[in-house]
């Protein structure tokens, strides 16, 4: 593949996934106010009538592990192939688009940023309650994409300064 189209699968790649992202991040607050629902009928020794929630919630969370791994996976594919090319002449010919990728890298950070923060909300909530929803996995993957987001930065960063 020429460097021209790896750039443009790249941009398109980073959209993507920035879209991703983002619906990660609606289902969150979705789970939230499903959580929320859940811990008013626990506290009130109510049952529970929302019976598929920890299994969603698990689902999506075994979905964002499998996103995280294949974002990892595609940034360092992305690294490898900018340091195998003759940087002043790729960045010369690809400026608009190592623009864009740029522009993605910020949205991604700070959907990531919201990752977290949706993280956070949703255990502080339902820390306490007696539902088997796998935490951990949660927060290695909202840890995960910050330093995917970090490392997009880097990148960007770095395809940016040869033009500077």
């Amino acid at each position: 593949m020429n460097p021209q189209e790896e750039i443009k699968r790249i941009l398109q790649e980073a959209e993507e996934q920035n879209n991703t992202m983002r619906c990660f991040n609606k289902d969150m607050i979705i789970y939230y106010g499903r959580l929320e629902t859940v811990a008013k009928q626990y506290r009130k020794r109510l049952p529970v009538k929302d019976a598929t929630f920890q299994e969603d919630f698990r689902e999506s969370m075994l979905k964002l592990r499998k996103f995280a791994d294949r974002v990892q996976d595609f940034w360092q594919r992305t690294r490898r192939f900018y340091n195998a090319v003759d940087k002043d002449n790729f960045v010369r010919e690809n400026r608009l688009d190592i623009k864009q990728i740029r522009t993605a890298a910020i949205s991604f950070s700070r959907q990531s940023g919201n990752l977290y923060l949706n993280y956070k909300n949703l255990n502080a909530l339902g820390k306490d309650l007696p539902l088997r929803l796998n935490w951990w996995l949660f927060e290695s993957s909202c840890s995960d994409m910050s330093k995917i987001s970090n490392n997009i930065l880097f990148i960007s960063r770095d395809m940016e300064k040869s033009y500077e």
